[in-house]
Formats: structure tokens, C-alpha cells, sequence
């Protein structure tokens, strides 16, 4: 999608082989950019359709249904969300780091005579997105409800490893591959066995449409969609100006040193998050680390609470005139801390997932409860009728000023990446906090 400008193509058959090779599939792209770069941008950012999937849910669902009512608007979201995913065709070439990652988080903001025509607008949120700038930089985002950041790191370390696998291959044909799909019978580069007595097959026809060739999808925009977008558009912007994105690459040390001082990694830079937050603000704040739990069935991850007493003492201890041994004992105990919080929310033993599930359940109760008590008659009693307050009281717990606070995590941190990745990073989840993906790598940590 170079700007917002929706193409597609099939690339496999329904049985899931390819049906166009990657010099076919490169030449797509070509044609796809260079048709992109005959349109004017604020034409086609005026019917940046992706836009609404940066609303918010209700919003999003509510405009999807003013889509579909529209049989042709209904046959392109169809492509839409059968598709792998979106492959995101840039036009910017971000300057340093920090510009790189934030394209790839929520894309560029750009004013041009009062529309928006930053790269922000050539988005689908709902779809795995590969994000391609003009200058050949690479990046993966993804919307977290469906998939976990180590699910999409697969995803990723796959197509780095085949990458070199190729390289190897341009050196040595027998070098192996991770993807063993054979070409479809139905691609037009497919070359068929011969048999043994040297007879080639006929090409195979398909029973079904298969079109390798690029096509535009033509969206049916009426007054509700454009101001849909328009308003989404605003939101969008505002929501980019609000936000600050910072990218570190530091070169001085990484897990080989940590580990050789008898720290965890994880947790130790977990505790300089902690030390960096207060030395800052003076102050200790709630914080968030996803621990996996895919030992489970359909287990994802339970929520470390990184500040615990421990750690709290640590962070004390560290901007206090103690000894520096005395400093080193407390960053100790509040490593050890944290590995064992870490190992037993791991086995399902934290207590997050389980309070906010037993949280949703009892508002689904309370909202079920509420929606079926209705008068029975215009004359019942007066009693029986309900004036929509006559809801359960919400536990203790769930009222306390302590469940807010644990509800609201300033610090929303996540240790995801392997050789495949150099950068990994996420948005604030409160308005005055800080969203921080790192990966610790040997030698050297990114953020």
C-alpha cells in the first residue's frame, strides 16, 4: 500500500503453495509503486480507508458496519481480512533512529494544505503489518490482541534466518532452506516433472480464480465514511503529537557481563528501569512485564509486577549515601526478587490475569443482570421495576484505591528479541507513562 493507496494480489493457491516466484512477486511491487506515484497525495489521502482502524474499538466496529452495507465496500474489507498480511509501502526516509522507529510504531505526521499525508495514514491496524521505507529499512507491527510479541519474533527470526540461507544458497545450491512449499501447478513459472520416459506433463488447470496480477481495491466512500476518516485522521494526529519515540543502542555491556556477576538479565535491567524511573521523578510507579504462560493450553502471558518491597528498598538504597556493597546486596535481593515473581507468574501463579478475569465475569453479570430487569407491565408495581441501579456492589477489592493503581501501569515494559531483530518498542498504555521494549543482547543492550 504505497500511501493509502490499497493493491492486492493472490500469492498462493488454496493449498497453500505459492503461485508466484519471488522475482514475479518483486515485479508486482515495482508496478504497484510506480502506478502509487502517478496519483495525487492529497487525493489519495483523502480516502485513506486503513485511517479507521486506528479508531478506537466501538468506533471502528461501528464504521465497519457502515462499510459492509455496501456490497462493493463489503467485497474489499473481505480481501482485507483474508489477507497473510499488509505490506506497507513508505515514501519516507527517516533521518536517525528515533524517526525509523517511530514510522514503524505509528508512522510519520505531515500537514499539506491542511490534510494529513504523513505515512501515519498508509496503515491496517487489524492486520500483521510490513512496513518497507523508501530507503529499504524493514519493520513488523502488529496489534497485540491477537498475537504475543514472541509469537511475531518467530515470524520474524524465520524470514531473517531464510534471508541468510539465501545468501548461502547464491554461494552454494545445496545450501538448505526453512520454506519447503513447492511452487504451485497452477504458477505460470512451474515447470512440470518429466516422466520417465522423458514425456512432460500437461499444465494443470485451476478448478478455481487465481489472479497473480495487482488490483486496486475500490472502496465506496459516502458522508459517513469521509467523516469518518476525517475524524480519524484528527485523532490519529493528535495522538502522534502527544506522543515521544526514543531509540537506544547502548554498546557498553550486555547479558555476558551481567550473568558473569551472577545476575538475570531480565532482571537486572528491569531494576535499572526501576532506579532510571525515580531518579527521574522521585517517586516509584506501577510497572508491568508480560511473563509467557504458552506451557499452558491457549495460555498467553500473566502480568510481573516489578515493583515489590525488594525492589522498592533497592531503588532507595541506590540514591542513598550506603556503601557501594551495600547498594550491590540490595540490586542482589531485588534480582532474585524478580526472577523468582518472574518463574512463578510463568507457572500461572500470579495474580493478575486471575483477578481481571474474575473482574470481566462479574461486570458481565452485573451488565446481563441489569438488561433483564425490566418492568413486566406498565402497571406492575413500582418495586419491580428497575431504575438501572439496582446492580450487585462490586467486591471490596475491585473498589479499593489499590486495584485502580494496579490497573494503571506508568511503566509497560517487555523483554522481546534474538540476533533477527535490532529494535523492538510499543506505545504508553497511560497517558503520563512510558511504553519500553528492550532486547538484551550479548554484548550490548537496545531500547
Amino acid at each position: 500500500m504505497p500511501e493509502p493507496k490499497s493493491d492486492w494480489f493472490d500469492v498462493l493457491d488454496q493449498e497453500n503453495r505459492p503461485v508466484l516466484t519471488e522475482r514475479e512477486i518483486l515485479r508486482n511491487l515495482q508496478a504497484i509503486v510506480t502506478d502509487a506515484d502517478k496519483l495525487p497525495v492529497h487525493e489519495v489521502a483523502r480516502n485513506s480507508i486503513g485511517v479507521l482502524s486506528t479508531e478506537n474499538r466501538k468506533v471502528w466496529s461501528s464504521l465497519r458496519k457502515a462499510l459492509v452495507r455496501n456490497r462493493n465496500n463489503e467485497s474489499c474489507l473481505e480481501v482485507v481480512d483474508n489477507a497473510l498480511f499488509v505490506v506497507c509501502l513508505d515514501d519516507a526516509t527517516p533521518d536517525n533512529l528515533a524517526e525509523l522507529c517511530n514510522n514503524f510504531l505509528c508512522g510519520t505526521y505531515e500537514l499539506n494544505a491542511g490534510i494529513q499525508v504523513g505515512t501515519c495514514t498508509n496503515r491496517w491496524y487489524d492486520k500483521l503489518q510490513i512496513i518497507v521505507t523508501a530507503d529499504g529499512a524493514a519493520g513488523i507491527n502488529f496489534e497485540h490482541t491477537g498475537v504475543d510479541g514472541h509469537t511475531v519474533l518467530r515470524f520474524a527470526a524465520d524470514v531473517f534466518t531464510e534471508g541468510l540461507m539465501l545468501l548461502a544458497r547464491s554461494i552454494n545450491p545445496s545450501a538448505p532452506t526453512l520454506f519447503h512449499a513447492p511452487l504451485s501447478p497452477y504458477a505460470k513459472s512451474y515447470k512440470p516433472p518429466r516422466s520417465h520416459r522423458g514425456h512432460v506433463s500437461p499444465p494443470v488447470q485451476p478448478t478455481y480464480l487465481i489472479d497473480t496480477a495487482p488490483k486496486k481495491l475500490e472502496w465506496t466512500l459516502y458522508p459517513e465514511l469521509r467523516a469518518g476518516i476525517r475524524f480519524a485522521e484528527t485523532r490519529l494526529s493528535d495522538l502522534i503529537c502527544q506522543n515521544d519515540c526514543q531509540a537506544l543502542e547502548f554498546k557498553g555491556y550486555g547479558k555476558n557481563f551481567i550473568t558473569s556477576h551472577g545476575f538475570s538479565p531480565d532482571a537486572f535491567v528491569q531494576m535499572a528501569f526501576q532506579a532510571a524511573y525515580y531518579g527521574l521523578y522521585g517517586r516509584i510507579e506501577c510497572t508491568y512485564e508480560p511473563a509467557m504462560t504458552k506451557a499452558f493450553l491457549h495460555g498467553r502471558t500473566e502480568a510481573i509486577r516489578t515493583v515489590q518491597p525488594h525492589s522498592a528498598e533497592f531503588v532507595k538504597t541506590f540514591f542513598s549515601d550506603t556503601t557501594p556493597a551495600q547498594k550491590m546486596n540490595a540490586l542482589r535481593k531485588a534480582c532474585n526478587g524478580h526472577v523468582k515473581l518472574t518463574k512463578e507468574c510463568s507457572q500461572g501463579l500470579g495474580q493478575d490475569r486471575h483477578l481481571y478475569a474474575l473482574y470481566c465475569l462479574l461486570q458481565r453479570e452485573r451488565e446481563s443482570a441489569n438488561s433483564e430487569d425490566r418492568p413486566l407491565s406498565p402497571v406492575s408495581n413500582c418495586s419491580s421495576v428497575s431504575n438501572g441501579n439496582n446492580k450487585a456492589p462490586l467486591p471490596a477489592i475491585f473498589t479499593d484505591p489499590g486495584w485502580s493503581l494496579l490497573s494503571t501501569s506508568i511503566l509497560s515494559t517487555s523483554n522481546c528479541g534474538n540476533p533477527a531483530l535490532r529494535l523492538f518498542g510499543f506505545g504508553p498504555v497511560a497517558a503520563d507513562g512510558y511504553g519500553i521494549g528492550y532486547i538484551i543482547k550479548d554484548d550490548g543492550l537496545s531500547v
